[in-house]
């Protein structure tokens, strides 16, 4: 998988779970290939989208 494959797989996912990081990671860590990276991407935007839920 190359790197715009993983890109735009990582943004899919975001939107698939609307808005929750958890969720975004453990979908992604079962897509197999190369869902470690697909997975960080993911996790990182979802997390940053939905700041206010997880307090410092």
């Amino acid at each position: 998988m190359d790197i715009m494959e993983s890109v735009s797989c990582a943004l899919v996912m975001v939107d698939l779970v609307d808005g929750y990081p958890v969720r975004c990671v453990i979908f992604c860590a079962n897509l197999g290939g190369d869902a470690d990276a697909i997975g960080t991407m993911a996790g990182a935007i979802s997390g940053c989208a939905v700041s206010d839920l997880y307090p410092p």
